[in-house]
């Protein structure tokens, strides 16, 4: 299916109300500097991959990208988008929905294509697959209602959302494409997932694993882009807004994920963010 089906121009559309936002973009140029491995707090992510030549790495897997390949990641899923020589326009869609949509739209189980999977597995749903379930004329609907200016079109554009969730929820997620995962970078990312709350770092996982510190940095940093250090900050500092969203408050939420005290979790907070966690979690506290 050619790119021409869409109309080739830029849309952002974002619903607060709700929790989603729409956007259709394009790179002439794409710098690899600008796509950093992150995630999204409380907010899940479909791409439709349009055009580029480009690898979606998650969680230590890579999956190389072809037109109308689809993948999803959950709020949790630290990912990226990594352009390939020679560098070529990047065109995709990228579809955030927040976890309130479920809620506010009553429809919880739709949230399972992005959850109910281990990190990293299973995020890429081909684009044979798509195409056989017409994902990529929901999408394209989907844009037809975004940029219509019509009052009324609100409750459309959700009804669409709801089919195209519906529709990836019907497929089975397990992609018929092959994928790259580092066997040895996927049992450290588990690892360090399943004791996020104990006292780990760099030279523990270096002894479980018989690796030396400077293989193991070197190789992790290579798939996934961040020191372990860095990884297992991040993590942390997910999980303590998670807990903070539930009703702790930051200091207990902090020494719960396994920071130790307020002091260390305020300063790689403030070093990994450029800004004090009461900023964004102050309505916790």
């Amino acid at each position: 299916m050619p790119s021409e089906s869409f109309d080739g121009k830029e849309i952002y559309f974002k619903n607060k109300e709700f929790g989603y936002v729409y956007m259709h973009s394009f790179d002439k140029n794409p710098d690899n500097s600008s796509f950093k491995l992150h995630n999204h707090n409380n907010v899940h992510e479909i791409l439709i991959f349009i055009k580029g030549n480009s690898e979606f790495r998650v969680e230590g897997t890579t999956y190389y990208m072809t037109p109308f390949d689809i993948v999803v990641a959950r709020s949790s899923e630290m990912h990226r988008m990594c352009h390939l020589e020679p560098i070529c326009e990047y065109e995709r869609i990228v579809f955030n929905i927040d976890d309130s949509f479920f809620v506010k739209m009553g429809c919880p189980e739709l949230k399972r294509v992005f959850t109910d999977r281990p990190l990293g597995i299973n995020n890429l749903i081909s684009a044979k697959q798509a195409e056989k379930h017409n994902i990529i004329d929901i999408i394209k609907r989907l844009e037809e209602y975004i940029k219509d200016d019509d009052v009324s079109r609100e409750i459309v554009i959700r009804s669409t959302i709801i089919e195209l969730l519906y529709k990836l929820n019907k497929i089975s997620v397990k992609s018929d494409k092959k994928s790259f995962s580092e066997e040895k970078v996927k049992n450290i990312l588990m690892y360090i997932n399943d004791n996020l709350t104990s006292s780990i770092g760099l030279s523990e996982i270096a002894d479980r694993f018989f690796l030396s510190k400077y293989y193991l940095c070197h190789m992790f940093k290579e798939q996934t882009g961040l020191t372990i250090n860095q990884y297992i900050s991040y993590k942390r500092i997910m999980l303590v807004r998670e807990l903070c969203a539930k009703g702790s408050n930051i200091t207990d939420a902090s020494i719960e994920a396994g920071f130790g005290n307020y002091s260390n979790f305020y300063k790689i907070y403030k070093k990994e963010t450029g800004h004090s966690p009461k900023k964004d979690l102050i309505k916790n506290n």
